[in-house]
Parts: structure tokens; sequence; C-alpha cells
């Protein structure tokens, strides 16, 4: 909407309307209050480009236009703007993102409403392509603000109360000046965190914000650092009362160590707020430390939390974390929305991965969890790092997706979905110059597999990509024989790391037929290696979705290098269901998803995709062809060059 209007000119008021022309549209018939929640809405799409980066996130390299944002719905006509220098609200939660003189401008057009109140950080840590953008708008750097925005929040805090406040690394001063208060009534988020310099303000302790009390009746979310001094039992602190809290956020920043807690004491504030926090509905807490051993029992000093409302649990721990032990103190059932992220060492997989995997195992059967994306990959950090992904969610979820299955499936944590979904991540010692790093994706599915076989609730929808490697191949193999007999359909997608991204994702299909590479070359040869009497893999597979997705590369490579792929992708779908129907394992359904980015890239291969659908359609009973020309270009999850051809989102 926004992005239309923009290039319209204000009618001149004093021309009269031309006789003969259309009466007033649909939208100029709507009544004024409901134009104002029309611009509410619209907001919320096209935010104005802030000094804090917030509203670059939609657009990395914003036009003019782009950074007027919702504003540019005042060009419409005098109606329209009069409507809109009329919502307070908006006007509010942008005073503190704006240059000094369009601040004056927001603050007098924002009458009282209460105000989004954000501090830049003392030390910059804006990232660079965000810098260079702000400068080019010649309106500072977020750090050149903060002064500014301090005083304005001092000098307005009484006149306006604060909606939203955020800020990061606030001395004890300045904590003392502006929350002196105590009674925060329109107070719905609270941002706080302990993110402090050697060049900056002073970390201020317990006994300095001793005597300082918020209480906010409407406060909903929070976010704090762990080691932020927050009041508990006769401890000093930072006093919070927060009746209505229904989202918590505990966040550590591994590169700045005034967050990172190395004493259990530093701790004990989140037993506190957890326990006075009855309608609790979120939970997040992301703490990878290892600086000691996390005893959450001693913590919570004998007593437990009672949030039989929490609907997601989603951590980032280690093992000394031992955030499976939080979970228990807190709920009496495992949350509908489960998603754990876990970084071991090679020396402590079997003892540290067991409960977080009985954890999903526990959501998978109380919650009928019907479906499962199985994944792994070699992360190459400055040691080597195999890990493990596994999310299971109803197979209704599947139903749902507005892009494609890849973007579905490697959406941000949705807090209305159900699902339990872990990450686990092994860093291995370092190894020779000459040496592979080892790969402890066969240790580690050896421990999840179990959790998939339950005697009432088969797992009937399969996902997996084209990420592998042999040791992976084979055990899953055998998961699939042992574990996942019920699987009734099976999805290809294309995994979401760029160092596999030359093969297709029916790759995967490989794992239905073939024990190795060399027998991927010989089918023949394979369709007699793998009747060994040992049970057929997935034996109940009726259908088969498979996702191309045509794109074109930034480079621009030939066209015969775009058909080399497309026929790379159909050689490993024809492969395997030729195999399927050699061995009595015939596919019913076989549905095609994806896309072409243009119509161009379609005709390329237009003449391949009909012989190819030709063979499948003889392979299969049925087949449906569901790609699509996109009509606007999409992001691809893919961040390096790669081929012209991509077979993800």
């Amino acid at each position: 909407m926004g992005s239309c209007v923009s290039q319209h000119k204000s009618p001149d008021p004093d021309l009269e309307p031309e006789s003969g022309k259309a009466g007033p549209g649909p939208i100029e018939r709507l009544p004024d209050n409901v134009l104002y929640s029309v611009f509410l809405d619209v907001a919320s799409a096209e935010p104005i480009y802030d000094i804090h980066g917030f509203g670059s996130s939609k657009s990395p390299n914003p036009s003019y236009h782009d950074c007027l944002g919702w504003t540019r719905l005042s060009a419409v006509c005098r109606r329209w703007r009069t409507i809109l220098i009329g919502v307070a609200s908006l006007w509010a939660e942008c005073v503190f993102g704006l240059p000094a003189d369009m601040a004056a401008l927001a603050l007098s057009r924002s009458g009282t409403a209460p105000l989004t109140v954000v501090i830049p950080t003392y030390v910059d840590s804006t990232p660079a392509w965000i810098s260079q953008i702000m400068q080019r708008k010649k309106w500072g750097l977020p750090h050149t603000h903060r002064e500014r925005l301090l005083n304005l929040a001092l000098v307005h805090w009484h006149s306006h109360e604060p909606k939203e406040f955020l800020a990061r690394d606030l001395s004890s001063q300045h904590y003392h000046m502006l929350f002196q208060k105590g009674l925060f009534n329109s107070l719905t988020l609270l941002i706080l965190a302990y993110e402090y310099h050697d060049s900056g303000p002073s970390a201020p302790s317990r006994e300095d914000l001793n005597d300082l009390r918020i209480v906010a009746p409407l406060v909903r979310e929070v976010g704090f650092s762990p080691t932020l001094p927050i009041a508990y039992g006769d401890r000093p602190g930072l006093h919070l009362v927060l009746p209505a809290l229904r989202t918590l956020r505990i966040t550590t920043d591994l590169t700045l160590p005034t967050t990172i807690p190395t004493t259990m004491e530093q701790l004990h504030w989140i037993a506190s707020l957890i326990c006075s926090t009855l309608a609790l509905k979120h939970l997040e807490i992301d703490m990878p430390i290892d600086e000691f051993e996390v005893d959450w029992a001693q913590i919570f000093g004998g007593t437990r939390g009672h949030l039989s409302a929490l609907r997601t649990f989603k951590i980032n721990g280690r093992s000394q974390t031992h955030l499976d032990q939080l979970l228990d103190l807190i709920v009496p059932d495992t949350p509908a929305n489960i998603s754990i992220i876990l970084v071991l060492v090679r020396t402590d997989v079997l003892e540290a991965l067991e409960p977080y995997v009985s954890i999903v195992g526990r959501s998978i059967r109380q919650r009928s969890l019907d479906s499962v994306y199985l994944s792994r990959w070699l992360l190459e950090t400055t040691h080597p790092v195999t890990s493990i992904h596994i999310d299971a969610f109803p197979s209704s979820e599947l139903l749902h997706w507005q892009t494609t299955l890849e973007a579905y499936l490697h959406r941000p944590l949705n807090q209305e979905t159900t699902k339990a979904a872990l990450w686990a991540a092994c860093s291995s010692p370092s190894t020779g110059l000459h040496e592979a790093p080892p790969d402890e994706s066969q240790h580690i599915l050896d421990i999840v597999a179990p959790i998939l076989i339950h005697k009432h609730n088969d797992i009937q929808t399969l996902i997996l990509d084209q990420i592998t490697t042999d040791q992976w191949d084979n055990a899953m193999r055998e998961v699939m024989r042992s574990c996942l007999s019920g699987v009734t359909t099976l999805y290809c997608v294309h995994g979401p790391t760029d160092a596999f991204a030359k093969r297709p994702c029916t790759a995967a299909l490989r794992l239905l037929c073939f024990r190795d590479t060399n027998e991927a070359r010989t089918p023949s040869a394979t369709h007699e290696s793998l009747k060994l009497g040992r049970g057929d893999i997935l034996p109940a597979l009726d259908t088969v979705v498979v996702s191309m997705i045509v794109t074109q590369s930034t480079k621009g490579h030939s066209a015969p290098r775009s058909t080399a792929n497309v026929s790379a992708w159909w050689n490993e779908l024809i492969r395997a269901l030729t195999y399927r129907r050699d061995v009595g394992l015939r596919v019913r359904v076989l549905r095609i998803v994806g896309y072409w980015a243009t119509e161009q890239l379609r005709k390329r291969t237009v003449r391949l995709d009909t012989k190819m659908l030709a063979r499948a359609g003889v392979l299969v009973d049925e087949v449906a062809d569901e790609r699509t020309v996109l009509s606007r270009p999409v992001s691809l999850i893919q961040k390096e060059p790669a081929p012209t051809i991509y077979w993800g989102s």
C-alpha cells in the first residue's frame, strides 16, 4: 500500500473536480476510524528507517522512500495527512529512532501517548553495512545519539510514560534518574542488558541498585542478561514487580564478559522471578556457558515453579548448563513448543545428550508429533563441529507453508506452533593436517533414534535433505529400517548450509536404495546388494515430495550449466523411483513442488522436464507437478556465490 501511494502527488484542494470523472474509490469512502486502524497495520509492515537500524532489517539498502516508511501515506491527500498526523501512538513509537529535528516533530505529534524509549550503547556495535547507510543519510551513528536520547528521556519521563524501554549499558546514576518513580502503568516491554566495556559507563552492582523498584502492572515481555543484578530473597538489587509477565528472555553475549555468569549466585534471581510469575507462557534462555556446573536444584533451594501455562521453552546451552534440570523444576508437563540448542564436546555426548533427547521424546509421544525432519552437517569453526538437527511437529503443519517448504522448515521459532526441535553440535579435538575431522553424527543419531519409536503414534512423514556423509547414510538406513517403518510420505528438501549447495535435494533419495556413492553409479548392483533380508527401507512409503527451485545466479552462468544441474536432479529421482519399482516397493504418488525464478528459466528446461515427467509417470501411479513461475524475486538461504541452479529457498 505505502509503496504505491508514494508515487502520487497530493491533489490541489482549490481545483474543481472534472465532470464525468469516477466518484471516490472504496478506500476514500472509509470512515476516519477505519483508516486509523489501516494506518496502524501499514506502519507495522513499513517501518520508518531509524537511527538504531531496526527498520533496516527488511531493506538492507533502503531507498529514500524506504526510509520514509509509513509516513509516505501522508502524500496521498490532505485527509490522509490529517488523520496520519493525529495517530499519536505511531509518532510516539519513533521519537527515539529519529535524528534531533525529526524527533522534535514526532514528539510534538505524539501528544501524551506512551513512548518507545531506545537508548544506544556507549560503544558503537552497529554493523558496518548499517553504518555506511546511515552516514550516507547524514543521520549519524547510534552511539552519537546516546547523550541526546538520554536527556530526552529524562526531560520527558514524567510527561510521557514509556510504553517500551530498551537499554544495554545504563550507569547506576541513569538507573536511578530513570526509574526512581517506581510505578510504570504504561510499560509493556522492558529490555535491560548488562553489556559494559572498559571505555564506557561502569557496571552497577547490587548495592548500587538496592533501593530501586520497577512496578509495571502491564509488562508482558522482558529481556535480561543473566548477570543483571536483580534482587531476590533478602539480597539487594533491582526489585521487579511484574504480575502480567508472559515472556521472559535471558541472553548471554559471549563477546561481552559482563554478560557471562561466573558464579551460581548470579543466577538465583531467575528462580525467584520464575516462581513468582505463575502465568508465564514463553521462556527463552540463551546461556551456552562452561565456566562452572549449574545446579538448578540448589538455585531453587527446594522450591519448584508451577508454570502450568508455559507453552514455549527455547534454550541454548552446554552440558554444564543443565537446562534440562530447570525444565523439570518449573513445569509438571512438557510444553507444546520446545526448541533446544546444545553444544557438546566429544567426551560427554552420551551423558549430556540423553536428558534432552528424553525431553523431545516425551513431547513427540504426548503431542502426537507424526512428522520429523532429520538433518546433519559438519560446521567448520575453530574446531570441527558435527551437528544434527531433529524437528518434530504435527503433519497438519505442512499444510500452512506460505513460500517454500525449505522456508517453512528454517523459519524462526513461532510461539504458537506445536513442535519439538533439538539441534546438537559436537565439538571434536583438533586433528592432524592430513586427518579428516571425526564425524560424530552416527554416535548422536544412535542416541536420538529410539525416541522415534512409539506404539500408538508412528512417524508418518519423514523430511530429509541432501547433506550427507557415508557414516550418516549408513546410520540413517538403519534408523529408517528399525524406527521409521510406518513412514508413508517422504519429503526431499534442500538443507540450510552453503557447503553442499551443488548437490540436488533428490540426492537424499539415495538412502532408499544405495549403500555408497560407488554403488549409486551402478543401479543394478545396488538392487542385489540391498536384498540382505534385514528388512526393507520405508516399506509403507506411498508418497514422495521433491523440491525443485531454479534461480538465476547473480554471476550468470550459461544455459548448459543450468540444464546439467536440472538433469542431475532428475537423474537422482528417476534412479530412486526405478529401484523402488524393481524391488516391489513402488511409489504411488510423486509430487514436485518449488518454482522457477523467471519464465526464461522455465523455458530453458522445459524439454528436459517434459521428457523426465514422462519417465516418472511410468514409475509411479500419479504425478503432480506443482511448480510455479515466481512473479517477484525471493531471497535465498545461500549467502555465498552458488551455481546457476539452486535446490533450496
